[in-house]
């Protein structure tokens, strides 16, 4: 299972519905073969928009980022090196994710995230 962002997908359809529908308008001026494909792929976009916003949704929690402050005075004084920049534990070793708070150590000292 992969979490996707519903509204912003459900935008995008709308985006093709509405692309569509000026097809359908240039069409309609040419030829009734292509209108009726028109109409067809108007209908699709607005099923595929009404299972989106009817599809069932999971409890997801956003990943927490972070990063290692490194203390090379810690170290020194034979204490851990690295501190989490989100809840403070001390680690000798810059693992990828902090093992008390869970955050995913990917973020750089002065992002938003991390």
């Amino acid at each position: 299972m992969r979490t996707v962002d519903a509204d912003e997908l459900l935008k995008s359809v709308r985006e093709s519905a509405k692309r569509a529908e000026e097809w359908l308008a240039d069409c309609k001026a040419y030829h009734s073969a292509m209108t009726a494909r028109a109409e067809q792929a108007i209908l699709t976009f607005n099923e595929c928009a009404l299972r989106i916003k009817n599809a069932p949704t999971v409890d997801a929690e956003p990943v927490k980022r972070g990063h290692w402050i490194y203390h090379p005075d810690w170290q020194a004084d034979g204490e851990c090196g690295y501190e989490c920049s989100e809840c403070g534990m001390g680690s000798d070793v810059d693992y990828q994710f902090c093992m008390r708070c869970g955050a995913k150590m990917d973020g750089k000292e002065g992002d938003q995230n991390g």
